[in-house]
């Protein structure tokens, strides 16, 4: 089961291409195979049950600074499942 990026808020970048959102705030394990989110979702679930913007290419870090407490609790339980 692979975990993606999830944050409760985005930030906006402006580039000469355009805009472009990007993650901020506290990364949040998402798991798009579950039975509350689809693999095409852009808002979903947490596994710690926060709604959050699912970043689909960007797979979750629990060892980053930032991870959310909860969600790293979550997924390493899984992992030693």
């Amino acid at each position: 089961m692979g975990y993606v990026r999830g944050t409760e808020t985005e930030a906006i970048s402006f580039t000469d291409t355009g805009i472009e959102y990007v993650p901020a705030g506290p990364s949040h394990a998402v798991d798009l195979g579950s039975a509350y989110n689809t693999e095409t979702a852009v808002l979903a679930y947490a596994v710690c049950g926060a709604a959050v913007r699912a970043w689909p290419d960007q797979p979750f870090d629990p060892a980053v600074t930032g991870a959310h407490d909860r969600c790293v609790a979550v997924v390493r339980g899984a992992r030693q499942e």
